[in-house]
């Protein structure tokens, strides 16, 4: 999920430069709106990541195989070649 977050952050930088070159109030204000979302859809990930973490849905890879915790989900789905 933090994939979402991490090239918009970069465009909300580029386009803050660009407002404050341009001395835009236009921009700035989106760049505004922009950052103060970002902000609140990091924290909504944060806040999913630990629950996810918290209820054992995440995956871990442990010796090669796929498997989640608390769980006996990777002996049965190993792949047999």
């Amino acid at each position: 999920m933090v994939d979402l977050c991490i090239p918009n952050v970069g465009l909300t930088l580029a386009l803050i430069q660009t407002g404050s070159i341009l001395k835009s109030p236009g921009i700035n204000g989106v760049t505004s709106a922009m950052t103060l979302l970002l902000v609140i859809a990091c924290l909504v990930f944060g806040v999913l990541h630990v629950n996810a973490v918290w209820k054992g849905q995440i995956l871990l890879l442990r010796h090669g195989t796929l498997c989640r915790r608390n769980r006996n989900w990777a002996s049965t789905h190993t792949q047999t070649g």
